[in-house]
């Protein structure tokens, strides 16, 4: 009997399966439906990235309303809260499509649906006016051991869309020193309990007076992300910028 592709350790498996979907994505990777053209996604399931529509909280991007008369000021979360980045901010809404694809990325190892969202990220960037002064682009790192049973960190994966896009060189000077709990399904007061002492620079001049664009997959409750900036700011970061693919 031969071995299925699926039954191989995980790094072998995400080289195998990151080949043959570069090499022959045939199907739509998020419905599976046959593909006429080299294309990644079938027209209907690209048609419903759904973008975050304006007004935004200018400090994590989170949607405010049509009626809000708050354009210019920060949502009541981020009042209360005060993340430690200087802004955060993502082009999808996190739902349909975008959901099931970032689970895919995620948790069944489709390191190849990272691609899915190089227009979607690039286009939103250059709207950006701080693009202009990002130094480094810093993936929010994944602890050793669960990269290893993962195979990929996908926030790397997405990280590198942007250097290759942008020209702009990436560090994992931010490294997670502590394998940490999930954060999916704890509240915003366990999130930060859960990320206590779990990150540091390495070498720790190497965010020094840079400014730093921290990318992931989505932003929720934007903890991981103000726990990133208020770390390489320790370092001496100048500006941390968060980006993601969607915003919850």
């Amino acid at each position: 009997m031969k071995p299925k592709l699926s039954n191989l350790p995980a790094p072998v498996y995400t080289i195998g399966r990151g080949l043959l979907d570069l090499v022959m994505p045939a199907h739509c990777l998020n419905c599976d439906s046959p593909l006429r053209e080299n294309t990644l996604l079938c027209t209907e399931c690209a048609g419903h990235f759904r973008l975050i529509k304006e007004p935004r909280c200018p400090r994590c991007g989170k949607a405010v309303g049509e009626f809000s008369t708050a354009a210019e000021k920060r949502c009541s979360e981020c009042v209360r809260y005060s993340p430690a980045f200087d802004q955060a901010t993502a082009p999808l809404a996190y739902d349909d499509v975008v959901r099931e694809l970032i689970l895919k990325l995620k948790f069944l190892r489709k390191p190849v649906v990272a691609e899915c969202f190089t227009t979607p990220l690039a286009d939103h960037l250059a709207s950006m006016v701080w693009m202009a002064d990002v130094d480094l682009v810093q993936p929010v790192p994944m602890h050793w051991w669960r990269c290893f049973r993962r195979g990929y960190n996908q926030a790397e994966l997405l990280a590198g869309t942007i250097c290759r896009t942008f020209g702009i060189p990436m560090t994992n000077a931010l490294r997670r020193i502590r394998l940490t709990r999930p954060q999916s399904r704890l509240s915003r007061r366990s999130r930060l309990r859960n990320l206590e002492g779990a990150m540091k620079v390495k070498p720790k001049d190497a965010v020094e007076g840079k400014t730093i664009l921290v990318v992931d997959d989505i932003l929720t409750t934007g903890t991981t992300g103000s726990v990133c900036a208020d770390v390489l700011k320790e370092a001496g970061a100048d500006k941390v910028y968060v980006l993601t693919v969607a915003r919850a």
